[in-house]
């Protein structure tokens, strides 16, 4: 199979496209190869206009016509690009398969084996695109880049606003009604006037459009690009503004709340004093109103030993799993012994330990770190840890009291 034409028989060897779908009468399309723009291309031709080009020749295929070189689609051409002074052609013969096969149909799309269409252009070439071989022509003045036809079931609703128009002309397809619609202004769809795909209905005027759930009236209707950009940015700015409100809601009702709760400043100071009138200690009082917002309404998160204030408790838990190592920064890693780490660690865990008696004293731990062959005792649970357990802690008495029901309490610590 081969492309092109002979200058000393004038022999022209082109594809040509049916009408539609079921008429093999010659359609609207030609496929030929060409000197186009100072390259070798294959064009497509719409009655006679450039609708679409492959790209310039590149001694391997056609950017713009996959068919030739992608190792996706199942049949693989060889091709031979021949230009002498009787003229130039195209020939091709597939390398998988037993016959090559290439065709035109009816809408502009060529088509390879098995029916595979390798033209990149969806459904129509509009005049905007070029990225995937359509030909750039001027726009209607009321058509804009993004516009473009889109097939749906369905028929507009007969108002006195909207009109149709028939084209019952059996030699025009459904690319010429498209073309119709697309240079008319008023157009808003069109369809092909008889089942065989040949003739046009074309719709004019503003309407509403009734989509059918099944059926098999089908018919293209104008998408505007810039009604749905109005849309999308619509309903983005209302979901912006609704959601600020809700925020700015709940940020006055909080504060509301913390209004109402706070009776006095974040907090002052109470003087104890002893029965003799002497001052023993200076006690913060934090307001309520204070302590919710610090504690971001008592959540869980803030609680001491858990969350963001819990070091104690993650390198309790690192530690009784053997992994102390991953409390170490990797900045430190060639500056810090790993023996000498882990006894850090180690030191640190008794320093806050339950009960006071197993606390070392500051010379104690001044020698537990200097002294690497210093046995040092068994870390127990530390203190500030959810979850007290009372054969392990440290006590006075057999039974610990549980002085609130909530958890919370304030100790006064009085010298005996």
């Amino acid at each position: 199979m081969k492309l092109g034409y002979n200058l000393t028989t004038k022999q022209n060897w082109t594809l040509t496209s049916w009408l539609s779908f079921s008429v093999p009468a010659s359609g609207a399309f030609t496929l030929s190869l060409e000197v186009f723009e100072n390259a070798f291309q294959l064009v497509i031709r719409r009655r006679g206009k450039v609708y679409w080009t492959s790209g310039a020749w590149n001694n391997q295929g056609f950017p713009f016509l996959p068919l030739f070189h992608d190792s996706a689609t199942i049949y693989q051409y060889n091709l031979n690009l021949v230009s002498d002074k009787d003229g130039m052609f195209l020939q091709f013969d597939a390398t998988e398969g037993s016959f090559p096969s290439l065709a035109l149909n009816s809408d502009g799309d060529i088509l390879g084996g098995y029916r595979f269409t390798y033209t990149l252009f969806k459904d129509f070439c509009y005049g905007y695109e070029s990225e995937d071989g359509c030909f750039s022509n001027q726009l209607p003045e009321c058509r804009k880049d993004g516009d473009k036809f889109e097939q749906k079931s369905g028929d507009f609703i007969h108002t006195s606003s909207i009109t149709t128009e028939f084209y019952d002309n059996a030699s025009i397809s459904i690319v010429d009604c498209m073309h119709k619609c697309w240079e008319h202004c008023s157009c808003v769809g069109f369809t092909t006037a008889s089942s065989n795909g040949t003739g046009c209905r074309i719709w004019n005027g503003n309407g509403d459009f009734r989509v059918y759930e099944s059926g098999k009236t089908w018919i293209w209707i104008v998408i505007s690009v810039a009604v749905f950009i109005a849309l999308l940015v619509s309903g983005f700015i209302c979901y912006i503004i609704m959601r600020r409100r809700k925020l700015q809601d709940e940020k006055r009702k909080e504060e509301a709340y913390i209004r109402e709760l706070t009776a006095v400043d974040s907090f002052n100071t109470a003087n104890l004093k002893e029965e003799d009138g002497r001052e023993v200690q200076d006690l913060k009082i934090f307001s309520f109103g204070f302590i919710l917002e610090a504690t971001n309404n008592f959540s869980s998160e803030k609680m001491l030993g858990e969350g963001g204030f819990g070091p104690v408790y993650k390198a309790w838990e690192l530690w009784k799993e053997g992994c102390g190592l991953e409390l170490k920064d990797p900045a430190l890693e060639d500056l810090c012994d790993t023996e000498q780490f882990l006894r850090v660690i180690h030191v640190g865990l008794l320093c806050v330990q339950e009960g006071a008696a197993d606390r070392p004293t500051m010379s104690d731990v001044i020698s537990m770190l200097g002294n690497g062959s210093m046995s040092l005792p068994i870390a127990k649970q530390p203190a500030f840890f959810t979850g007290r357990d009372e054969a392990e802690s440290y006590s006075s008495s057999n039974k610990t009291e549980q002085c609130s029901i909530n958890d919370c309490s304030i100790t006064v610590i009085e010298a005996r």
